[in-house]
């Protein structure tokens, strides 16, 4: 009984240790492109941003830019940052992701807003 209640004692302390307290993130769908895995950290006075963009369609072809807003507790822009993915082009054949960051030095962010912008709807087929 009391190496069961040691084992769900030490269970709850990760559990509250790997909690974070930071920024909401808001996320605004498009309709070729999903934004995931997305993480916020606040450090030091910076606030970085990361996440992935996954095509919703084997159509869509150009993978264009993250717009990322950081709110204030009223709703207010503080900043808007234009995040560029690290490849340009989605492929069937790579593993790899598009990925983006943004690290931006600020206070009293309280929302992280993202936002995916295809250049054209072309882009997106549409």
């Amino acid at each position: 009984m009391l190496k069961h209640v040691l084992i769900i004692a030490s269970l709850v302390i990760a559990g509250c240790s790997t909690m974070k307290d930071g920024p909401a993130v808001e996320i605004e769908s498009c309709a070729c492109v999903m934004i995931t895995n997305v993480s916020v950290e606040h450090l030091d006075g910076e606030v970085t941003v990361k996440g992935f963009l996954r095509p919703r369609s084997t159509t869509v072809r150009r993978v264009d830019h993250v717009d990322v807003t950081f709110l204030d507790a009223d709703g207010g822009m503080l900043k808007q940052v234009k995040a560029e993915p690290n490849v340009q082009m989605y492929s069937r054949n790579s593993s790899i992701a598009p990925e983006f960051k943004v690290t931006v030095e600020l206070e009293g962010v309280y929302t992280v807003r993202l936002a995916h912008h295809a250049d054209t709807f072309k882009a997106c087929g549409l």
